[in-house]
């Protein structure tokens, strides 16, 4: 496993993932759990905005369109756990490195 880095930052790891920061699944917990944006930042006493920042950077690290996918995609890589009554984390933060996009076929 790696080393912690400071709060808020990725923390280290040997694999050659991408990964969401401590921040960013806390924000999806929220989110998973049904909080708006609002009410996400009023529970980890941040701003929307940042909230938002947050779910924006998620969005772009998973290469997915929105907040539903995000949910399946963290799930499904085990980040957050929503088997209880309330989505925990699971201590996993890497989400598989995306494949670049596929060359299309040449035209005739």
């Amino acid at each position: 496993m790696g080393t912690p880095s400071a709060p808020g930052q990725q923390r280290a790891c040997c694999c050659d993932s991408i990964h969401l920061t401590e921040r960013e699944i806390d924000v999806l917990r929220a989110l998973a759990a049904g909080a708006t944006s609002g009410e996400a930042a009023t529970a980890l006493r941040l701003s929307k905005r940042t909230v938002d920042n947050h779910v924006a950077s998620m969005l772009r690290k998973a290469g997915v369109r929105n907040r539903g996918e995000m949910l399946a995609v963290a799930v499904a890589y085990g980040i957050i756990d929503i088997s209880g009554a309330e989505p925990r984390r699971t201590g996993r933060a890497c989400l598989p490195a995306r494949d670049p996009a596929p060359a299309l076929p040449a035209r005739r």
